[in-house]
This record gives structure tokens, C-alpha cells and sequence, in this order.
């Protein structure tokens, strides 16, 4: 596992955050808390995630299937598959946020990024905080899906309005830190930390 700040392969606008997503025509309104509220940050992320990984940084989402949620278009005009999870910092009862990793969807990007070597795929994660009803970007960290797969475990069985009742994984980012070996300081004082698996370098 190789750990690096956003000058790493696939980062092309590292400097992007959320709160430039915010001031975009085209984000989502989403003053305060709660489950709606979140969600839209999740959109928001999501415009993020687009931006970060393209050449032209515009936060315009690209969805092609329903196991990841965006593509971009790197500097050689490579396609990036981006798998975007956000979270809160803390939540109003004390506990670190969560993010949910749904299990049909990692299984699938495993599978088809082992078939197809010449694509990119990547995870995307976001830790935000509110402040007066806005939220403000903690930091940001972008991982090869198979360094992730070796922190998974302890699946179970939840039920969704859309997706029917499949496995998730939820890992507070704070041990999803943790297990990568990347301090908080470093998550909040770089643009982007890269995780990459070695063997790629």
C-alpha cells in the first residue's frame, strides 16, 4: 500500500472542495441536518469526485451504471470510475460518521477493475462538518478499490427502498483512517491523500 498526498496518479484537481461545489449553479441546496439534507451532500460529493479526477475540474456528474456513481475523463483522456461515499465528522449523538459500502456494488468493481487492467477505478471519500446550517469540507482521500476490499469484513443485511435487501459494510472514516495507515492530520491538512496498492506503482 503506497500513501501520498494529491500530486498522485489519477488527482488532477486536488484543490477542489466541497465549498466550491456549494457556489456552483448547479449544486445542491442543503442548509442544516438530516437524512435529505445528506443525501444532497452526497450529490454534492459526487459533482466533487467528478471535478476532482477530470481535465476540465467541472462538477458535472457522469453516470453510466448503478455500481458506481460518476466517470470522469482523466488528463490522457483516461476513464475513471468513481465510487463517491460522504459522511459528517460527528454526528449530533457524539459518534464519529459513517460511511456505507454496499456490498453488490464493491463486488462489482472488484470483479470488472481485475478483468479490465486499462481502466481506473477509485473510491472516493469525503468528511465534512457543519457549521451555522453549511457544510465544510474535513478532507478528502481517494483509494484503489482493492486496498478497501482488504479492509472489509463484518457484512450484514439491511434493507433499501431501491436496492432490495443486500449486504453493507459500515465503517466510521475515522477507523477507515486508522486502518490505512493515515493520521487525521494528514486527512485534514492535505488537499487529498492517495492510497494506492503497491503493486500498481
Amino acid at each position: 500500500m503506497e500513501i501520498s498526498n494529491g500530486d498522485a496518479k489519477w488527482v488532477v484537481h486536488p484543490d477542489l472542495t466541497l465549498e466550491d461545489v456549494r457556489e456552483h449553479d448547479s449544486a445542491n441546496e442543503c442548509s442544516g441536518r438530516g437524512s435529505e439534507t445528506a443525501a444532497a451532500r452526497g450529490y454534492n460529493a459526487e459533482r466533487l469526485a467528478a471535478a476532482v479526477f477530470s481535465s476540465n475540474g467541472r462538477f458535472n456528474v457522469n453516470r453510466e451504471y448503478s455500481w458506481f456513481d460518476t466517470k470522469s475523463f482523466g488528463e490522457n483522456a483516461n476513464a475513471i470510475r468513481i465510487e463517491s461515499k460522504s459522511c459528517i465528522d460527528r454526528y449530533p449523538s457524539g459518534g464519529y460518521g459513517q460511511f456505507r459500502i454496499w456490498a453488490i456494488h464493491h463486488n462489482t468493481m472488484i470483479e470488472v477493475s481485475s478483468e479490465l487492467s486499462y481502466e481506473t477505478y477509485v473510491y472516493f471519500f469525503l468528511v465534512y462538518t457543519i457549521e451555522d446550517g453549511d457544510a465544510y469540507e474535513v478532507g478528502k482521500l481517494a483509494a484503489d478499490p482493492h486496498v478497501i476490499d482488504d479492509l472489509l469484513s463484518n457484512w450484514r443485511s439491511v434493507r433499501h427502498s431501491t436496492k432490495g435487501t443486500d449486504q453493507v459494510r459500515d465503517i466510521s472514516w475515522r477507523q477507515l483512517l486508522s486502518r490505512l495507515g493515515v493520521s487525521v492530520d494528514q486527512f485534514r491538512e492535505e488537499n487529498i491523500v492517495v492510497v494506492t496498492d503497491s503493486s500498481d506503482e
